[in-house]
């Protein structure tokens, strides 16, 4: 399967750069039997039926970006990929080279860090100055705003690039189909009868990182950390077996749980068990061509970009990737 096969073009003037006033106000395309809808989220309501399921993911992002520089004056730019325990974190380091091991990082507020080592691409820190990693970040932290969204991160990033339900601390990047979501709507869908879930799955910075091999399979796609509780796993059976639908913005986690036919055995977690997943795309999907004209400018290539083409082809619509809209069942 080769990248190029999702190439399209996507002009600059439609990347939006901050989010409408209300969260309810971003637009809606809706994959649905009779083609293709272009609607309003609160149009959401209208492809639900009382019964339907909702599951969402309640992971916090993080402010994950640090600027700083090392003990011998050179700037370094730290984004962390994930939190350990105490004061320590893995994190991708950006500077003129590469720190080695016992290299001291100098941030604000009194706040540092030692490189411990590597493990692969990312470095182990240790930092000091703070009781724990994420005392650091929520002192001097910024909000890890995408590539595409190029400008610096403000205040009201703190709110808006954050879900209403989130209460899990560890995500660098949001879950971002659920960033649309206010109280009232969800207080709206509960009153029609439409069922809710949680899961817990940490967007790690490998979402952002481009694929840079021409094949898809050769991508060395990252990791992340989730929790699917047995209760939950519970809820998506019977939601299925009375015939309703359920619409998982977290569909990689229920999918490790759950296991659909696509998914790598060697990634299967147990029901209420953490873990981690990674795609691999299924060999028994279907391919098809996608035409010149919707095809992704080179620069545009991410591994969600893939992921969202893929699970939304013909035979792998009975996961929805964004949990916005009623698709035919395979």
């Amino acid at each position: 399967m080769r990248v190029d096969d999702f190439d399209f073009d996507l002009p600059e003037e439609l990347i939006a750069r901050h989010p409408p006033e209300r969260r309810r106000d971003a637009r809606l395309l809706a994959l649905t039997g009779d083609g293709v809808a272009h609607q309003r989220f609160p149009d959401l309501a209208g492809h639900l039926r009382p019964g339907d399921l909702l599951v969402f993911n309640d992971t916090r992002v993080i402010p994950a970006r640090l600027f700083g520089h090392k003990s011998s004056g050179g700037r370094v730019e730290v984004l962390i990929e994930r939190l350990l325990e105490g004061t320590r974190a893995l994190a991708h380091v950006r500077a003129s080279k590469s720190p080695k091991p016992d290299t001291g990082l100098v941030f604000e507020q009194g706040i540092g860090a030692r490189v411990e080592g590597r493990r692969g691409e990312l470095f182990e820190l240790d930092f000091s100055g703070c009781e724990t990693a994420l005392e650091a970040l929520e002192r001097i932290g910024h909000v890890p705003l995408p590539p595409y969204i190029d400008r610096p991160d403000e205040g009201a990033d703190q709110e808006r690039y954050q879900t209403v339900y989130a209460r899990e601390p560890g995500a660098v990047a949001a879950p971002t189909a659920g960033l649309h979501f206010d109280q009232p709507m969800l207080d709206q869908l509960r009153a029609m009868g439409v069922e809710t879930g949680f899961v817990t799955l940490h967007v790690g910075a490998g979402t952002f990182q481009p694929v840079r091999v021409e094949r898809v399979e050769d991508h060395p796609m990252h990791s992340e950390r989730f929790r699917v509780e047995a209760a939950l796993v519970e809820q998506v059976e019977a939601t299925r077996a009375r015939g309703s639908g359920s619409r998982t913005t977290p569909c990689t986690a229920n999918g490790s749980a759950s296991r659909p036919r696509w998914w790598s055995r060697s990634r299967r977690r147990a029901p209420g068990a953490a873990g981690w997943w990674r795609w691999a795309p299924p060999p028994c999907a279907p391919w098809r061509r996608p035409p010149p004209a919707a095809r992704l400018k080179p620069v545009n290539r991410k591994p969600i970009s893939l992921s969202i083409r893929a699970i939304n082809s013909a035979r792998w619509t009975r996961w929805s990737p964004t949990s916005i809209c009623r698709v035919p069942r395979c």
